[in-house]
Order: C-alpha cells, then structure tokens, then sequence
C-alpha cells in the first residue's frame, strides 16, 4: 500500500509533476523516508489510521509524515536526485570571469544527512518524534 495518492500529492504541492513520473518517484522517496524514520509506519504504525486520529498530535504526526514524502518526491522530480549515488556524483560547478567567480549552488547541502530527503522536512519530521533512534 502506498503512502500517498497522486491527488494528495498535489494537493500539498501543486507541483506540475505528473501522474506517470509521481508512480516512478513515489518508491524512491518512500524508501528514502522509511530508511530516515527508521521504518516508522512501514514496521510500527499505520498511516492511514494515524491520519484519522481523533487525537491531533498523532494526526499532525501522520500528516508531517505525509508531507515529507511529497516534498521528497517534488525535491526528485526538480533535481532528478534519486540516490545516494546521484548525490555522490553531484558535481559542484562554477565560472570564473577575470577576478569575479560565481559558484552553482551545493543541492548536497539542502538534504538530510545521507538521506535524499530535504532536510527542511527532517527537521519537520524530528519534532514529532519520527527521527528517534531509541528502543
């Protein structure tokens, strides 16, 4: 079962991705928040259930979660960073005109450490808890 729908994914980005590239970027993104969350809602907790609490912590928990993922897969789709090997071979560019030189921006920087998740959205998700590394 799948995290998140097409229709969600828009409505929280209103990106232009489409629906057909969305189906090929939703199991990398997913696999990327699982492996930060450290499999959260894929071993532990259901999403679905959690996204219709009738507590409004562990909705906005559920909801954090599910905005992460479109962030991700929009952050996919703009960059066409799919994994670490991507990040990896990332190459930092610049020009130098005379004495002035203009450096391409580092996307490495902008992501959750080793993960392709940005790391606005890793901060999101640690608030809530998902981030924990405890028994």
């Amino acid at each position: 079962m799948s995290y998140l729908s097409y229709d969600e994914f828009i409505e929280m980005t209103g990106s232009e991705i489409t629906e057909l590239a969305f189906k090929k970027l939703l199991p990398k993104a997913t696999m990327q928040l699982d492996g930060l969350t450290n499999s959260f809602y894929e071993l532990k907790y259901d999403l679905e259930s959690e996204c219709t609490s009738e507590y409004p912590q562990i909705k906005a928990r559920a909801m954090a979660f599910k905005k992460a993922l479109a962030a991700t897969v929009e952050f996919m789709g703009e960059t066409g960073m799919t994994s670490r090997l991507d990040q990896a071979n990332m190459i930092q560019g610049g020009v130098s005109i005379g004495r002035t030189r203009v450096e391409a921006p580092d996307l490495r920087r902008s992501l959750a450490s080793g993960w392709i998740v940005p790391s606005e959205q890793a901060t999101i998700l640690g608030r809530y808890g998902l981030l924990y590394r405890g028994l």
